[in-house]
């Protein structure tokens, strides 16, 4: 923090002990903005690299390379975060706290093994207690996940949950989600990282403030309306739970409750005279994919 002295005050009346004016100086706790914004940067970078004092270069440099993208990663981060949130509010919204407490998710994997023709080795089913356990865990990690994506702390924290909700899913329900798994970069800070780099591969700062003022372009004047359209698409689609819309749908919501019994296909050879014959599925069965 900078002090610096302000305009000298003297008071109206003369002191009692020596007849003399009493000169106060009254500090000033308000820096200026520029000193400011120089002693906060480098604390920034200070608190995150743990660089020395001799090595400046590397600290202006990673300065800049994490300061650059904070936009585009807050609207990233809405944006997968909606994919999140609003199927866990269907889930809620349609079947109730039941989507996780009923035979639900039992028979939803039910379908899924019978879709793939397979059974899994790890049986999520058993214990009785494991799938209404699970469904809660993915009802509240669906609904906390644009709270915990705000704060700093907390997103290493929902990137573990996430990476483990995916897994389980794959292993589970045959499902990859291997698009999302992609994003989870965007809650991992990679500040730490920077000071591994030699600072060739790092962005260079112009040294002058004159030269940091360029007039923008037009794709900087164009990003804040893309991102507005797609934030809007997102939460609009999100709300509405359409899942086969474009250029913006909803993630799949799994938001029914699924019975014990499922369509199948029947396969049927149709001769000239009309006489139908049904195609044996042979001794494994078919599955829905065949």
């Amino acid at each position: 923090m900078v002090r610096r002295p302000c305009a000298h005050r003297r008071l109206p009346r003369d002191d009692r002990a020596g007849g003399r004016r009493r000169v106060r100086t009254r500090w000033s706790h308000r820096p200026r903005p520029a000193r400011l914004a120089r002693d906060l940067d480098a604390l920034d970078v200070l608190s995150f690299l743990h660089r020395p004092a001799r090595r400046p270069r590397l600290a202006r440099h990673a300065s800049a390379l994490v300061r650059g993208p904070a936009k585009p990663l807050a609207v990233a981060r809405i944006l997968l975060a909606a994919i999140y949130f609003f199927p866990g509010v269907h889930k809620l919204a349609r079947s109730g706290i039941a989507w996780a407490l009923s035979d639900n998710l039992r028979n939803q994997m039910y379908w899924k093994w019978a879709e793939y023709g397979t059974v899994p080795s790890f049986r999520f089913d058993r214990p009785d207690w494991l799938l209404p356990a699970g469904g809660l865990f993915v009802l509240a990690f669906e609904l906390a996940f644009p709270l915990l994506a705000f704060f700093r702390r907390t997103r290493p924290v929902l990137a573990a949950l996430g990476i483990a909700f995916h897994l389980v899913a794959q292993v589970v329900l045959f499902i990859p989600f291997a698009s999302l798994w992609a994003c989870y970069v965007i809650l991992v800070d990679l500040r730490p990282l920077a000071r591994f780099l030699p600072p060739g591969l790092l962005p260079s700062r112009p040294r002058d403030e004159a030269a940091a003022t360029v007039t923008p372009s037009v794709g900087d004047r164009l990003r804040p309306c893309v991102s507005s359209v797609l934030v809007a698409g997102a939460l609009v689609q999100g709300a509405r739970g359409q899942m086969r819309s474009y250029p913006f749908a909803c993630y799949p919501t799994f938001e029914w409750r699924v019975g014990t019994e499922m369509p199948d296909l029947l396969v049927a050879l149709v001769g000239s005279d009309g006489r139908e014959t049904e195609l044996a599925s042979g001794g494994r069965g078919r599955t829905q994919r065949e």
